[in-house]
């Protein structure tokens, strides 16, 4: 997957705008704030953050399909092509950058993280919701192996960390929702989706034993570079 590729035209994942909402409320955005969505997909996010918000949102994703269908929704809005290692804005442009279940995907997280910290004002919040590996007793995380989609991008929570502190951000939130991941997928179930859609298999994971997937919220706050 490229990077800053969106999600999928039906927007699965793991609590909706949910947490979403929760990320603004933490942050405190109000209305004519600009907010940017990395991998934008349909344009569910943007929706929220426009309608309920009051935001000044606009969207980047890989997908001209993605686009196109969020262009077709109505409303007007701003979306374009780029790519999330190359963002096509001036520095310092956002109160808040949104990456929800994108970063995972990135080929390159950290030329991402860079341009994130380059887009946001300082002090802005960048929203991060995707997947993470969670270890078990105290295991040392390992690469998933013959995974595709999220799985084969996911870190553990301390990587998340060190990530963020190496980019120039500090973290303000760190919140599990593992239980919505496990929501997700008995729908995706029950829809006849597969799995391997969005997350990849696990048939040839080698780490199983020490890790399993989670999901998570991370919100950082941008520091001076």
């Amino acid at each position: 997957m490229r990077s800053g590729a969106g999600r999928d035209r039906a927007d699965h994942r793991p609590g909706g705008v949910d947490l979403t909402r929760r990320a603004t409320d933490y942050c405190g955005l109000g209305a004519g704030d600009r907010v940017l969505d990395v991998g934008c997909g349909t344009g569910a996010t943007i929706d929220f953050l426009r309608q309920q918000v009051g935001a000044r949102a606009m969207g980047i994703d890989l997908s001209a399909i993605l686009l196109n269908t969020a262009r077709q929704k109505g409303g007007d809005p701003v979306v374009m092509r780029a790519d999330a290692v190359a963002l096509p804005v001036k520095r310092g442009a956002f109160h808040m950058i949104t990456c929800e279940c994108v970063l995972s995907l990135v080929t390159a997280p950290m030329a991402a993280l860079a341009e994130f910290h380059r887009a946001l004002r300082p002090g802005g919040y960048l929203v991060i919701s995707d997947i993470y590996q969670q270890t078990v007793d105290g295991a040392a995380p390992v690469p998933w192996a013959g995974t595709g989609g999220c799985l084969r991008g996911a870190v553990d929570r301390q990587t998340w960390y060190q990530r963020m502190v190496s980019a120039g951000f500090s973290v303000a939130l760190w919140e599990d929702h593992s239980d919505l991941l496990k929501k997700l997928a008995v729908q995706l179930v029950w829809a006849g989706v597969p799995l391997s859609r969005w997350w990849g298999g696990c048939r040839e994971n080698t780490g199983a034993a020490r890790s399993r997937p989670g999901y998570g919220l991370l919100i950082a706050r941008q520091t001076a570079a």
